[in-house]
C-alpha cells in the first residue's frame, strides 16, 4: 500500500490533537474530527503532570522521549512547565523498604541515580520559581530521618519517617500545551471538523477510504482518505466498531479532581512538590456513620454494598500538588475506582461522588494535619470539584499506538493516566506507523497483539501498597482482587448516607 497522504484524526483530545501535529509537520493532509471543541473532554480534566519513572522497561524510553518534545513544545510556545518532582512519604519501615527498593528498580531501568541524605545539607532543594529549574536533575532522593523530612518539608505530618523523592517530574499547563499541538497542526495545514463520526466505509480492499461526519445540525459530510487513526479516549472502542477494528480489551475508570481555595495558606505554593502518602488509612468515622455503614452492607447476602469496609483501613495513594494563586489539587482514586464505563460514555461524568470533597479532604489530612483548618467549610473556601473524566487502560498498562483493523486503520489509546505526559511521543509514533517512516526500538511494545509483551506484572509506584507489595511477590491477581474488595463506592457512600439522613458540614 502506497504511504497515505490524506489523513483522517478521531478525537480532538491531547492525544489526537499531537497526532495530527506530527501527522501534518510530516506533508501529511490531515482532518481532525470531533464532536466537542478540541482539549474539552478528558483532556480538560487532567491533573496535568509528567514523570519519567516506571517500572516497565519499555516505557522508560518512550516518556524520556516524550518529555524532550513536551520542553521543545514549551520553550517555543512559552508553556509553563515545572519540575518539583513527585514525594512519596510512608510512616513505616515496610513501606519505606518498599518505597526505596521500587526507586532502586526504577534507577537500574534508566530514572536517574538514588541518593541517600543523612542531613537536609547534601539535599538539592526545588526552585521556588515554577519555571526556572534544574533540566540536569532526576534519579531519585531517599530521607529516612523523620526530623530531616521535617526541616526540608515543616508542613508534612510527623508521621512520615521515610521519603523518596523523584526529581525529573513536574506539572504543566496541559491546555495549552495540547492547543499548542492543534495550533501547530493547523499552521501546517490541517483542518479541523466538529461534529460526531456516523459511518466509516472501506472499499473493495477493505481498507478505510472515507469518514462521514454529521454536525449538530444533522448535516453529514463525508471526508475521502487514503488512512483513519483512532485517538477516540473513552470512546475508543466504540470508534473500532464503526471501523470495523476488533475491541480492545480494556477497562475505564472515572477520575476526579478536587481544588482547594487554600486561603490559610496551608501549603507552601512556592515549595511544595506533588506529594503522594503511600501507606494505608483509616478514616475518622462518627458513631452514627459507622452504624450506617455496618447497616448498609450486603456482602454477606450475595450483594456488592461493601460499605462495612470503610471502617477499616483504605489503600493510600492520596495526593496533592499546588496549582497556583493559592489553590491545591486533590485526588484519591480510590474513590470512584469501581465504576465501571461502557464503551461510549456519557460526558460530562454523570456518577461522580457528591462528597468526594469531603472524602478527599480527610484522606490529605494524613499527609498535611492543618488541613484540619478546612474541617466543615470547605463551601466557604470556594472548593470546586470538576466534572470528572475517564481514564482507559490495558490488562498490562501500556498504551496502545499501531495498526488495528483495516490496512490502513491506526489507534492511539489506553493512554490510562498518562494522557498528557505521553501525548507528544504517541503522536509521533502513530505518524511514523501510518507514514510507513522507521519505528523507534520501542515501538513494538506498544503495538496490538504486543510485539514484545510485557514481563511479570503491570506495577508502578502510584499503585496502592498492597498492590505493589503483593504483585512483587508474585501475587497479582490476588492483590487485584482484594484491592477491589476494599474500594468503596460513590453509590455505596450516597446510599448510607441517605439511609442514616446524615449530611457533610460545608456540603459544596
Amino acid at each position: 500500500m502506497a504511504v497515505p497522504r490524506r489523513v483522517v484524526v478521531a478525537g480532538a483530545g491531547v492525544a489526537g490533537c499531537s497526532t495530527a501535529m506530527h501527522l501534518a509537520r510530516r506533508g501529511a493532509q490531515v482532518t481532525l474530527v470531533d464532536p466537542r471543541p478540541p482539549m474539552t473532554a478528558t483532556s480538560q480534566y487532567s491533573s496535568e503532570s509528567y514523570r519519567n519513572f516506571f517500572l516497565d522497561a519499555e516505557v522508560v524510553p518512550l516518556m524520556r522521549r516524550s518529555i524532550a518534545i513536551m520542553e521543545a513544545q514549551c520553550e517555543k510556545h512559552g508553556i509553563n512547565m515545572t519540575r518539583r518532582g513527585y514525594l512519596f512519604l510512608t510512616g513505616t519501615e515496610e513501606g519505606a523498604a518498599s518505597l526505596t527498593g521500587l526507586a532502586e528498580r526504577a534507577s537500574a531501568l534508566g530514572a536517574g541515580d538514588v541518593r541517600y541524605h543523612d542531613t537536609a545539607a547534601t539535599y538539592q532543594r526545588n526552585s521556588t520559581s515554577w519555571t526556572d529549574y534544574d533540566r540536569t536533575l532526576d534519579g531519585f532522593d531517599v530521607v529516612r530521618d523523620p526530623g530531616v523530612i521535617r526541616e526540608l518539608y515543616p508542613f508534612l505530618t510527623p508521621k512520615a519517617t521515610a521519603m523518596v523523592h523523584a526529581r525529573k517530574c513536574g506539572w504543566l499547563d496541559a491546555q495549552r500545551l495540547g492547543r499548542s499541538f492543534f495550533d501547530d497542526a493547523k499552521a501546517d495545514g490541517a483542518a479541523f471538523v466538529q461534529g460526531a463520526i456516523q459511518q466509516v466505509s472501506t472499499a473493495a480492499d477493505g481498507a478505510v477510504d472515507a469518514v462521514t461526519v454529521t454536525d449538530a445540525a444533522g448535516a453529514a459530510t463525508e471526508v475521502p482518505c487514503d488512512a483513519f487513526v483512532n485517538c477516540g479516549g473513552a470512546w475508543l472502542n466504540h470508534i473500532n466498531e464503526l471501523a470495523g477494528a476488533p475491541r480492545l480489551p480494556t477497562e475505564t475508570q472515572i477520575v476526579s479532581k478536587v481544588v482547594l481555595h487554600d486561603t490559610e495558606g496551608v501549603i507552601p505554593q512556592a515549595e511544595s512538590p506533588f506529594v503522594v502518602w503511600r501507606d494505608n488509612i483509616t478514616l475518622d468515622w462518627s458513631e452514627d456513620m459507622q452504624e450506617a455503614l455496618v447497616e448498609m452492607d450486603d456482602v454477606k447476602d450475595g450483594g456488592i454494598m461493601n460499605t462495612a469496609s470503610w471502617l477499616g483501613e483504605q489503600q493510600g495513594g492520596q495526593h496533592f500538588r499546588p496549582l497556583g494563586n493559592e489553590r491545591v489539587l486533590f485526588l484519591w482514586e480510590h474513590i470512584h475506582g469501581h465504576i465501571r464505563v461502557g464503551d461510549d460514555p456519557e460526558f460530562p461524568v454523570a456518577q461522580l461522588n457528591d462528597f468526594y470533597p469531603e472524602i478527599s479532604l480527610e484522606a490529605m489530612k494524613a499527609l498535611v494535619p492543618a488541613l484540619d483548618v478546612y474541617t466543615g467549610a470547605l463551601g466557604k473556601h470556594n472548593t470546586t470539584m470538576d466534572a470528572g473524566y475517564y481514564c482507559m487502560n490495558t490488562e498490562d498498562a501500556r498504551p496502545v499506538i499501531s495498526q488495528h483493523g483495516p490496512p490502513n486503520c491506526f489507534v492511539v489509546g489506553t493512554l490510562s493516566g498518562w494522557g498528557i505526559m505521553s501525548s507528544a511521543v504517541c503522536g509521533e509514533l502513530c505518524a511514523q506507523h501510518v507514514l510507513k517512516e522507521d519505528l523507534p526500538q520501542y515501538a513494538g511494545a506498544f503495538t496490538w497483539p504486543r510485539e514484545r509483551p510485557l514481563e511479570g506484572p503491570a506495577i508502578d509506584l502510584l499503585d496502592p501498597p498492597l498492590l505493589q507489595d503483593e504483585c512483587l511477590s508474585a501475587a497479582p491477581t490476588a492483590a487485584r482482587k482484594t484491592v477491589l474488595r476494599q474500594r468503596a463506592t460513590a453509590t455505596q457512600l450516597q446510599r448510607f448516607l441517605q439511609y442514616a439522613a446524615l449530611k457533610p458540614k460545608g456540603r459544596i
